[in-house]
C-alpha cells in the first residue's frame, strides 16, 4: 500500500533488485552491466516523473522515501535535472522542500543540476539552490557560493554566507573573512555572526583587527558589536586584552553607542570565562552605577555559575 500508485509492487521491486545489483561487488562486471542496462531500460522519463509525483503523495512512509530516492540517484542526470526543473517551478513549500530533499540525496550527482539553477534569473530559485548546497557539504563548491555573495538580491547573498558556513572548510572561511574586511555592511554582520558559530581559530586575529579599526562616530557599531560577540561565542582568549581595552576607553561624544559595544565587551569576557576576564570585569564594576557597571556585575555572575556547575 505504500509504493506508487502508478507503478506496480512487482514493476518497483524489480528496479530496486536491478538498481541494486549494479553496485553489488560479488557480481562480475559484466553482470553488473547487464544489470545498468536492465535499468535504464525500465527507467524512463515517465517512470522519473512518476517517482518524483510518489516524493509529494502523502501518508507515505520514510522507507518507500528512501527507496524513491535511491532510484532516482541512480537514473542519474535525468532524475537530477527532473527534480531541479520541478524545484524551480513549484509553488508550494511543502513541497518545494521534498525536492530540496531528494536532490539533496543525490550528493555530489546534483551539482551540474545545481549549477544550473545558481544562474537562474529568480532569485528564490538561486536560494534554494544555494541552500541544497549547504546542506550536500560539498568543498568545492565554495567557489560557487562566493560568486553569489555578489548577487543583487539580499536573501541569496544571506543563504550563500549560511551555505558556506555549513561547509566549515579553508577556502569557505577564506571567503567569510572577505566578507568581514570587504563586504557590505549586511554581508559583514552575516559573516560576523556565522564566524562566530563555526568557533574556528583561524578568523580570531581578523577580528581582532577589525575591533581596532578606528570609529570615531561609532558608526560600525553593529559591525563592532557583532565582531566581539563572534570572539566570545569562539571563548577566545588571545581576544582578552584587546576586549579589556575597549572596557577602559572613555569617549566624549557617542558614548551611549559606544557604550553598546563595551556592554557587549562584558558579555564576551563572561563566555571566556578566565581568571583575567574576571579581572577586567572587577575593575569595570568599579566604574559607577550605570548600564556599562551592571552588565559587569552580571558577567562576573555568569562566570561564577560556570564554575559552580
Amino acid at each position: 500500500a505504500d509504493e506508487p500508485s502508478s507503478l506496480s509492487a512487482g514493476l518497483l521491486n524489480a528496479m530496486l533488485f536491478l538498481a541494486r545489483c549494479t553496485e553489488e561487488k560479488a557480481y562480475g562486471e559484466s553482470e553488473r552491466t547487464l544489470c545498468r542496462k536492465s535499468f535504464e531500460t525500465l527507467m524512463t522519463s515517465e517512470r522519473t516523473e512518476q517517482l518524483i509525483d510518489f516524493l509529494c503523495e502523502p501518508g507515505r512512509g520514510e522507507s518507500s522515501r528512501k527507496k524513491a530516492h535511491f532510484l532516482l540517484r541512480k537514473s542519474g542526470e535525468q532524475g537530477a535535472r527532473r527534480l531541479g526543473e520541478r524545484l524551480a517551478e513549484e509553488k508550494e513549500a511543502k513541497r518545494r522542500k521534498i525536492f530540496a530533499q531528494a536532490l539533496t540525496a543525490f550528493g555530489r550527482s546534483a551539482l551540474a543540476t545545481l549549477d544550473r539553477l545558481l544562474h537562474d534569473n529568480r532569485w528564490y530559485v538561486v536560494r534554494n539552490a544555494a541552500t541544497i548546497l549547504g546542506e550536500i557539504r560539498d568543498p568545492e563548491t565554495a567557489g560557487h557560493l562566493a560568486a553569489l555573495l555578489g548577487h543583487e538580491d539580499e536573501r541569496v547573498r544571506r543563504e550563500a554566507i549560511r551555505a558556506l558556513t555549513r561547509l566549515g572548510t579553508t577556502e569557505a572561511m577564506d571567503v567569510l573573512l572577505v566578507a568581514v574586511e570587504e563586504g557590505d555592511p549586511d554581508l559583514q554582520r552575516q559573516a560576523l555572526l556565522f564566524l562566530g558559530a563555526m568557533k574556528q581559530t583561524k578568523a580570531i586575529p581578523y577580528l581582532l583587527r577589525f575591533l581596532e579599526r578606528s570609529d570615531p562616530f561609532v558608526r560600525c557599531l553593529e559591525l563592532k558589536r557583532g565582531a566581539v560577540r563572534a570572539l566570545g561565542d569562539m571563548g577566545a582568549a588571545e581576544a582578552v586584552p584587546a576586549l579589556g581595552a575597549l572596557l577602559q576607553q572613555r569617549k566624549i561624544f557617542f558614548r551611549r553607542r559606544f557604550q553598546e559595544i563595551q556592554i557587549a565587551c562584558c558579555l564576551a569576557l563572561a563566555r571566556i570565562g578566565t581568571d583575567e576576564c574576571r579581572r577586567i570585569l572587577e575593575i569595570t564594576t568599579q566604574r559607577g552605577h550605570g548600564p556599562l557597571c551592571r552588565s559587569a556585575n552580571r558577567a562576573l555572575q555568569e562566570i561564577a555559575r560556570a564554575e559552580k556547575s
